[in-house]
Protein backbone atom coordinates (compact mmCIF):
# COMPACT_ATOMS: atom_id res chain seq x y z
CA UNK A 1 0.00 0.00 0.00
CA UNK A 2 2.58 2.28 1.05
CA UNK A 3 4.32 1.61 -2.57
CA UNK A 4 1.56 3.34 -4.34
CA UNK A 5 1.81 6.72 -2.26
CA UNK A 6 5.20 6.76 -2.80
CA UNK A 7 4.73 5.71 -6.40
CA UNK A 8 2.69 8.67 -7.18
CA UNK A 9 4.13 11.33 -5.19
CA UNK A 10 7.41 11.14 -6.34
CA UNK A 11 6.18 10.91 -9.70
CA UNK A 12 4.03 14.00 -9.75
CA UNK A 13 7.06 15.87 -7.24
CA UNK A 14 9.27 15.40 -10.46
CA UNK A 15 6.78 16.22 -13.27
CA UNK A 16 8.01 20.29 -13.10
CA UNK A 17 11.25 19.46 -10.76
CA UNK A 18 14.44 20.96 -12.70
CA UNK A 19 16.73 20.82 -9.84
CA UNK A 20 18.03 17.46 -11.35
CA UNK A 21 18.15 16.14 -15.23
CA UNK A 22 18.92 12.63 -14.64
CA UNK A 23 15.55 11.91 -13.42
CA UNK A 24 15.66 8.47 -14.23
CA UNK A 25 18.28 7.54 -11.33
CA UNK A 26 15.72 9.55 -9.35
CA UNK A 27 13.43 6.96 -9.58
CA UNK A 28 15.47 4.61 -8.84
CA UNK A 29 15.31 5.86 -5.44
CA UNK A 30 11.90 4.78 -5.40
CA UNK A 31 12.91 1.27 -3.99
CA UNK A 32 14.85 3.18 -0.80
CA UNK A 33 12.15 5.57 -0.49
CA UNK A 34 9.47 3.24 -0.22
CA UNK A 35 11.39 1.08 2.56
CA UNK A 36 11.47 4.11 4.44
CA UNK A 37 8.19 4.90 4.14
CA UNK A 38 7.01 1.83 5.48
CA UNK A 39 9.07 1.46 7.99
CA UNK A 40 7.58 5.02 9.84
CA UNK A 41 4.35 4.32 8.89
CA UNK A 42 4.86 0.30 11.36
CA UNK A 43 6.61 2.25 13.90
CA UNK A 44 4.54 5.13 14.23
CA UNK A 45 1.22 2.59 14.60
CA UNK A 46 2.77 0.68 16.56
CA UNK A 47 3.82 3.58 19.11
CA UNK A 48 7.06 4.92 18.21
CA UNK A 49 8.46 8.31 16.91
CA UNK A 50 10.95 9.57 14.43
CA UNK A 51 13.90 11.12 15.62
CA UNK A 52 16.37 13.22 13.09
CA UNK A 53 19.72 14.79 13.28
CA UNK A 54 22.02 16.49 11.15
CA UNK A 55 25.06 19.28 10.96
CA UNK A 56 25.06 22.49 9.35
CA UNK A 57 22.08 22.54 5.83
CA UNK A 58 21.61 19.58 6.71
CA UNK A 59 20.88 20.20 10.40
CA UNK A 60 18.26 22.08 8.43
CA UNK A 61 17.10 19.61 5.98
CA UNK A 62 16.39 17.29 9.46
CA UNK A 63 14.68 19.93 11.23
CA UNK A 64 12.46 20.86 8.19
CA UNK A 65 11.36 17.11 8.21
CA UNK A 66 10.26 17.51 12.14
CA UNK A 67 8.11 20.15 11.32
CA UNK A 68 6.09 18.21 8.31
CA UNK A 69 5.25 15.69 11.65
CA UNK A 70 4.75 17.34 13.93
CA UNK A 71 2.75 19.95 12.25
CA UNK A 72 1.24 18.84 8.80
CA UNK A 73 2.02 18.49 5.22
CA UNK A 74 -0.89 18.47 2.98
CA UNK A 75 -3.32 16.92 5.51
CA UNK A 76 -5.15 18.42 8.42
CA UNK A 77 -4.58 15.28 11.02
CA UNK A 78 -3.30 14.33 14.36
CA UNK A 79 0.28 15.32 15.08
CA UNK A 80 2.83 12.63 14.64
CA UNK A 81 6.44 12.50 17.39
CA UNK A 82 9.39 13.56 16.17
CA UNK A 83 12.23 15.44 18.11
CA UNK A 84 15.55 16.93 16.49
CA UNK A 85 18.92 16.08 17.49
CA UNK A 86 20.60 19.45 18.88
CA UNK A 87 17.44 21.56 19.06
CA UNK A 88 18.14 22.11 22.77
CA UNK A 89 21.31 24.37 22.55
CA UNK A 90 22.26 24.35 26.12
CA UNK A 91 22.27 20.44 26.18
CA UNK A 92 24.39 20.09 23.18
CA UNK A 93 26.82 23.01 24.33
CA UNK A 94 26.99 20.93 27.47
CA UNK A 95 27.48 17.65 26.10
CA UNK A 96 29.93 19.55 23.52
CA UNK A 97 32.07 20.74 26.25
CA UNK A 98 32.31 17.84 28.46
CA UNK A 99 32.34 14.86 26.13
CA UNK A 100 33.59 16.22 22.99
CA UNK A 101 30.99 17.63 19.45
CA UNK A 102 31.74 13.50 18.35
CA UNK A 103 29.23 12.50 21.03
CA UNK A 104 26.68 15.66 20.62
CA UNK A 105 24.05 13.63 18.94
CA UNK A 106 24.82 10.42 20.53
CA UNK A 107 24.53 11.18 24.14
CA UNK A 108 20.69 12.83 23.36
CA UNK A 109 19.55 9.93 21.42
CA UNK A 110 20.63 7.22 24.35
CA UNK A 111 18.19 10.07 26.47
CA UNK A 112 15.64 10.14 24.10
CA UNK A 113 15.83 7.04 21.75
CA UNK A 114 13.28 4.15 22.80
CA UNK A 115 13.11 1.19 21.05
CA UNK A 116 11.28 0.36 18.02
CA UNK A 117 12.54 4.35 17.02
CA UNK A 118 13.51 5.52 13.78
CA UNK A 119 16.32 7.83 13.26
CA UNK A 120 16.90 9.50 10.01
CA UNK A 121 20.45 10.88 9.81
CA UNK A 122 21.19 13.80 6.77
CA UNK A 123 24.85 14.23 5.76
CA UNK A 124 25.88 14.72 2.20
CA UNK A 125 29.49 13.16 2.99
CA UNK A 126 28.21 10.10 5.05
CA UNK A 127 31.39 11.00 7.26
CA UNK A 128 30.23 13.08 9.82
CA UNK A 129 31.79 11.73 12.87
CA UNK A 130 28.85 12.94 15.47
CA UNK A 131 26.56 11.60 12.97
CA UNK A 132 28.19 8.41 12.65
CA UNK A 133 28.26 7.75 16.38
CA UNK A 134 24.41 8.40 16.55
CA UNK A 135 23.70 5.12 14.17
CA UNK A 136 25.86 3.33 16.10
CA UNK A 137 24.36 4.66 19.54
CA UNK A 138 20.92 3.42 17.94
CA UNK A 139 22.36 -0.11 17.72
CA UNK A 140 22.37 0.14 21.51
CA UNK A 141 19.06 1.34 22.23
CA UNK A 142 16.89 -0.35 19.25
CA UNK A 143 16.66 2.22 17.23
CA UNK A 144 16.55 1.56 13.37
CA UNK A 145 18.87 4.22 11.95
CA UNK A 146 18.32 5.41 8.17
CA UNK A 147 20.62 8.29 6.42
CA UNK A 148 20.08 10.49 3.32
CA UNK A 149 23.17 11.43 1.71
CA UNK A 150 25.29 11.86 -1.45
CA UNK A 151 26.80 9.55 -4.03
CA UNK A 152 30.29 8.82 -2.67
CA UNK A 153 29.04 8.41 0.98
CA UNK A 154 30.92 5.33 2.36
CA UNK A 155 28.50 2.22 3.28
CA UNK A 156 28.41 2.34 7.53
CA UNK A 157 27.70 -0.80 9.34
CA UNK A 158 25.93 0.61 12.14
CA UNK A 159 23.24 2.27 9.13
CA UNK A 160 20.08 0.22 9.12
CA UNK A 161 19.20 1.69 5.57
CA UNK A 162 20.24 3.60 3.06
CA UNK A 163 18.94 6.44 0.63
CA UNK A 164 21.71 7.99 -1.74
CA UNK A 165 21.57 10.25 -3.85
CA UNK A 166 22.76 10.50 -7.33
CA UNK A 167 25.15 13.23 -7.11
CA UNK A 168 28.34 13.73 -5.16
CA UNK A 169 27.46 17.75 -5.18
CA UNK A 170 26.39 19.10 -1.63
CA UNK A 171 23.56 21.58 -2.95
CA UNK A 172 22.09 19.64 -5.55
CA UNK A 173 22.01 16.44 -2.55
CA UNK A 174 20.53 19.23 -0.20
CA UNK A 175 18.00 20.22 -2.73
CA UNK A 176 16.73 16.81 -4.03
CA UNK A 177 16.57 15.95 0.30
CA UNK A 178 13.90 18.30 0.36
CA UNK A 179 12.30 16.29 -2.67
CA UNK A 180 12.41 13.21 -0.53
CA UNK A 181 11.85 14.67 2.41
CA UNK A 182 8.51 15.82 0.77
CA UNK A 183 7.58 12.66 -0.69
CA UNK A 184 8.18 10.84 2.61
CA UNK A 185 6.09 12.65 4.59
CA UNK A 186 3.24 12.95 1.95
CA UNK A 187 3.37 9.26 1.77
CA UNK A 188 3.42 8.83 5.45
CA UNK A 189 0.26 11.21 5.93
CA UNK A 190 -1.55 9.10 2.81
CA UNK A 191 -0.67 6.03 4.48
CA UNK A 192 -1.91 6.68 8.11
CA UNK A 193 -4.44 9.36 7.46
CA UNK A 194 -5.38 8.83 3.80
CA UNK A 195 -8.66 7.35 4.05
CA UNK A 196 -12.14 8.70 6.28
CA UNK A 197 -14.18 6.40 8.38
CA UNK A 198 -17.67 6.01 9.74
CA UNK A 199 -17.27 3.92 12.77
CA UNK A 200 -20.07 2.38 14.90
CA UNK A 201 -20.44 1.21 18.10
CA UNK A 202 -22.88 -0.64 19.94
CA UNK A 203 -22.03 1.56 23.31
CA UNK A 204 -24.48 4.24 22.03
CA UNK A 205 -26.92 1.33 20.84
CA UNK A 206 -26.01 0.69 17.58
CA UNK A 207 -27.98 1.64 15.12
CA UNK A 208 -28.00 -1.63 13.10
CA UNK A 209 -29.37 -3.74 16.07
CA UNK A 210 -32.97 -3.22 17.60
CA UNK A 211 -33.70 -1.06 20.83
CA UNK A 212 -34.59 -4.17 22.61
CA UNK A 213 -31.74 -6.24 21.60
CA UNK A 214 -28.91 -4.11 21.52
CA UNK A 215 -26.24 -7.01 21.04
CA UNK A 216 -27.21 -9.13 18.05
CA UNK A 217 -28.74 -8.98 15.01
CA UNK A 218 -32.14 -9.41 14.91
CA UNK A 219 -34.67 -11.56 12.37
CA UNK A 220 -37.31 -8.65 12.12
CA UNK A 221 -34.93 -6.83 10.06
CA UNK A 222 -35.17 -8.64 7.36
CA UNK A 223 -37.49 -7.47 4.79
CA UNK A 224 -38.34 -4.16 6.88
CA UNK A 225 -37.52 -0.58 5.97
CA UNK A 226 -34.82 -0.48 8.82
CA UNK A 227 -32.93 -2.62 6.47
CA UNK A 228 -33.85 -0.59 3.77
CA UNK A 229 -32.42 2.22 5.55
CA UNK A 230 -29.66 0.57 6.46
CA UNK A 231 -28.44 -0.74 2.93
CA UNK A 232 -29.13 2.28 1.35
CA UNK A 233 -27.27 4.17 3.60
CA UNK A 234 -24.24 2.04 3.81
CA UNK A 235 -24.43 2.58 -0.03
CA UNK A 236 -24.10 5.73 -0.36
CA UNK A 237 -21.21 6.40 2.50
CA UNK A 238 -19.07 3.60 -0.11
CA UNK A 239 -19.83 5.74 -3.26
CA UNK A 240 -18.86 8.95 -0.54
CA UNK A 241 -15.28 6.79 -0.11
CA UNK A 242 -15.78 6.06 3.29
CA UNK A 243 -14.61 2.60 5.12
CA UNK A 244 -17.23 0.99 7.46
CA UNK A 245 -16.15 0.05 11.01
CA UNK A 246 -18.26 -1.93 13.07
CA UNK A 247 -16.62 -1.83 16.74
CA UNK A 248 -19.06 -4.26 18.94
CA UNK A 249 -17.86 -3.67 22.71
CA UNK A 250 -17.72 -6.10 25.71
CA UNK A 251 -21.38 -6.45 27.04
CA UNK A 252 -22.64 -7.33 30.03
CA UNK A 253 -26.46 -9.17 29.29
CA UNK A 254 -28.46 -11.64 30.18
CA UNK A 255 -30.82 -11.42 26.87
CA UNK A 256 -30.39 -15.25 25.12
CA UNK A 257 -29.57 -14.21 21.38
CA UNK A 258 -26.57 -12.71 22.98
CA UNK A 259 -25.08 -16.16 23.50
CA UNK A 260 -24.98 -15.75 20.03
CA UNK A 261 -21.42 -16.68 18.29
CA UNK A 262 -19.19 -13.43 17.89
CA UNK A 263 -17.62 -14.93 14.87
CA UNK A 264 -21.14 -14.87 13.39
CA UNK A 265 -22.20 -12.09 13.06
CA UNK A 266 -20.04 -10.30 10.52
CA UNK A 267 -21.75 -13.07 7.94
CA UNK A 268 -25.09 -12.31 9.50
CA UNK A 269 -24.57 -8.51 8.30
CA UNK A 270 -23.09 -9.54 4.88
CA UNK A 271 -26.32 -12.20 4.06
CA UNK A 272 -28.20 -8.99 5.00
CA UNK A 273 -25.95 -7.09 2.01
CA UNK A 274 -24.72 -5.32 5.08
CA UNK A 275 -20.38 -5.80 4.28
CA UNK A 276 -18.36 -4.13 6.88
CA UNK A 277 -14.86 -3.31 6.02
CA UNK A 278 -13.56 -3.72 9.64
CA UNK A 279 -14.79 -5.66 12.17
CA UNK A 280 -14.43 -5.83 16.13
CA UNK A 281 -16.30 -8.48 17.85
CA UNK A 282 -16.87 -9.07 21.89
CA UNK A 283 -13.97 -10.48 22.96
CA UNK A 284 -10.63 -9.74 20.17
CA UNK A 285 -9.55 -6.90 22.06
CA UNK A 286 -8.97 -6.29 25.99
CA UNK A 287 -9.94 -3.98 28.37
CA UNK A 288 -11.61 -3.18 31.61
CA UNK A 289 -13.79 -0.56 30.93
CA UNK A 290 -16.63 0.13 28.17
CA UNK A 291 -14.75 4.00 27.88
CA UNK A 292 -11.27 1.73 27.57
CA UNK A 293 -12.66 -0.16 25.22
CA UNK A 294 -14.25 3.08 22.84
CA UNK A 295 -10.96 4.48 22.39
CA UNK A 296 -8.70 0.85 21.83
CA UNK A 297 -11.19 -0.29 19.25
CA UNK A 298 -10.57 2.83 17.51
CA UNK A 299 -6.96 2.48 17.45
CA UNK A 300 -6.97 -0.91 16.27
CA UNK A 301 -9.40 0.04 13.15
CA UNK A 302 -7.01 3.00 12.67
CA UNK A 303 -3.74 0.68 12.57
CA UNK A 304 -5.87 -1.90 10.04
CA UNK A 305 -6.84 0.62 8.26
CA UNK A 306 -5.75 4.02 8.05
CA UNK A 307 -8.20 6.53 8.06
CA UNK A 308 -8.06 10.62 9.20
CA UNK A 309 -10.17 10.91 12.43
CA UNK A 310 -10.34 14.73 11.19
CA UNK A 311 -12.50 13.68 8.47
CA UNK A 312 -14.40 10.50 9.76
CA UNK A 313 -17.79 10.03 11.30
CA UNK A 314 -18.62 8.66 14.59
CA UNK A 315 -22.67 7.21 14.19
CA UNK A 316 -24.60 6.32 16.99
CA UNK A 317 -28.30 5.99 18.77
CA UNK A 318 -27.41 8.39 21.38
CA UNK A 319 -30.52 8.16 23.53
CA UNK A 320 -29.87 9.49 26.69
CA UNK A 321 -25.76 8.76 26.55
CA UNK A 322 -25.57 12.11 24.13
CA UNK A 323 -23.20 13.28 26.80
CA UNK A 324 -20.79 10.50 26.22
CA UNK A 325 -21.06 9.99 22.96
CA UNK A 326 -19.93 13.93 22.33
CA UNK A 327 -16.96 13.52 24.88
CA UNK A 328 -15.69 10.87 23.08
CA UNK A 329 -16.18 11.87 19.52
CA UNK A 330 -13.93 15.11 20.89
CA UNK A 331 -11.59 13.16 22.81
CA UNK A 332 -11.05 11.37 19.95
CA UNK A 333 -11.19 14.36 17.77
CA UNK A 334 -13.80 12.74 15.26
CA UNK A 335 -17.17 14.23 13.79
CA UNK A 336 -20.41 12.74 14.73
CA UNK A 337 -23.60 11.96 13.83
CA UNK A 338 -26.77 11.39 16.55
CA UNK A 339 -29.19 8.88 15.06
CA UNK A 340 -32.58 9.57 17.27
CA UNK A 341 -36.42 9.87 16.39
CA UNK A 342 -38.01 12.48 14.66
CA UNK A 343 -39.56 14.46 17.64
CA UNK A 344 -36.12 14.85 19.58
CA UNK A 345 -34.62 16.13 16.13
CA UNK A 346 -37.46 18.62 15.22
CA UNK A 347 -36.48 20.00 18.50
CA UNK A 348 -32.88 20.69 17.94
CA UNK A 349 -30.72 21.17 15.35
CA UNK A 350 -29.62 19.07 12.58
CA UNK A 351 -25.81 20.17 12.38
CA UNK A 352 -23.80 21.70 15.04
CA UNK A 353 -20.57 23.46 14.64
CA UNK A 354 -17.51 21.97 17.34
CA UNK A 355 -14.52 23.40 17.08
CA UNK A 356 -11.19 21.32 19.63
CA UNK A 357 -9.29 23.59 21.85
CA UNK A 358 -6.24 22.02 21.64
CA UNK A 359 -5.97 21.35 17.47
CA UNK A 360 -8.10 24.55 16.51
CA UNK A 361 -9.85 21.94 13.90
CA UNK A 362 -13.51 22.89 13.21
CA UNK A 363 -15.71 19.41 13.78
CA UNK A 364 -19.30 18.76 12.40
CA UNK A 365 -22.04 16.91 15.15
CA UNK A 366 -25.29 16.23 12.70
CA UNK A 367 -28.41 14.74 13.61
CA UNK A 368 -30.40 12.41 11.49
CA UNK A 369 -33.28 10.28 12.36
CA UNK A 370 -31.78 6.97 10.41
CA UNK A 371 -28.77 5.63 8.43
CA UNK A 372 -29.95 6.56 5.42
CA UNK A 373 -30.82 10.17 6.22
CA UNK A 374 -27.10 10.63 8.15
CA UNK A 375 -25.41 9.20 4.87
CA UNK A 376 -27.31 11.96 3.05
CA UNK A 377 -26.37 14.60 5.34
CA UNK A 378 -22.80 13.93 4.85
CA UNK A 379 -22.83 13.66 1.27
CA UNK A 380 -24.66 17.04 1.29
CA UNK A 381 -21.95 18.41 3.14
CA UNK A 382 -19.37 16.96 1.33
CA UNK A 383 -17.38 15.79 4.06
Amino acid sequence: MEKDYVSRRLTRNLENHEIIDQQLKLLKLERSINEAVTLVVDRYKKGGKVIVGGNGGSFADAQHFAAELVGRFEKNRPALPAYLLGSNQSTATAVANDYGYARVFARELNAFGNQGDVLFLYTTSGTSTNVLAAAEEAGKKGVIPLMITGSKAPRSKYVHHTIQIPSDNTARIQEVTALINHTIAGSVEDALFGKKAVLWTESWSHPIMSREHAYTIHERLKGTKELEHIQEGLTTLNIGGYVICLLKPPCVSVHPTVNAPNQDQRKILEDQGILIDFFVRNGDLESKTRAEWKEIGFNAAWREIGFNPFTSVIIGNTAEKRESFLETASRLQCNTVELGNTANLVRSRSRIRREDTGTGAQFYDLRAKDLAQAASLLEKIGA
